[in-house]
């Protein structure tokens, strides 16, 4: 609930800072390069920010062969079916610098989950956003490997860690 609320009060306002800091700076400095230059950035910082809010889900479940998650901004529904399931990826930080360290040793390595499919939105599970992501994983990858003939490479939560 902590984290439902915090995005209902930091969501907007980090979509909305950069779009008054835009309007301010186009409608109150003097034309030029730089505040034009800041202005498109922060436009595209809003851009950027928007896209990646609304790919959060708010809940995903699994139902029998069916993965179903309701998406935290849009509400749109996702449904997709086990045997659609093209990959499933761990998720943590692309680069190694001081302040992935940090995070690495605060979070874990893992962040979380992107379950991707052979068509349609992949399904990202974030831990931290998510209460269970680790379960689900346990139980999609058990699943996984009960209904597949071909065997498929999967991780589960163990496997990302190194």
């Amino acid at each position: 609930m902590g984290v439902t609320v915090a995005a209902l009060v930091f969501g907007p306002a980090f979509m909305l800072g950069p779009i008054v800091l835009a309007d301010f700076i186009l409608l109150n400095v003097p034309f030029g390069p730089g505040p034009f230059a800041t202005a498109i950035g922060a436009l595209g910082a809003t851009a950027f920010i928007g896209y990646h809010m609304l790919q959060n889900y708010q809940w995903v479940e699994l139902d029998g062969d069916v993965i179903r998650g309701r998406r935290f901004w849009t509400r749109r529904l996702v449904e997709q079916r086990m045997d659609a399931i093209r990959e499933v990826r761990c998720l943590g930080a692309a680069g190694r610098s001081i302040e992935t360290l940090v995070a690495d040793r605060l979070l874990g390595r893992v962040r979380g989950y992107e379950i991707r499919f052979e068509r349609g939105p992949a399904i990202g599970l974030v831990r931290h956003d998510m209460a269970g992501v680790d379960e689900f994983i346990v139980a999609l990858h058990a699943r996984l490997a009960a209904s597949r003939t071909v065997e498929a490479q999967h991780p589960g939560p163990g496997d990302c860690e190194a």
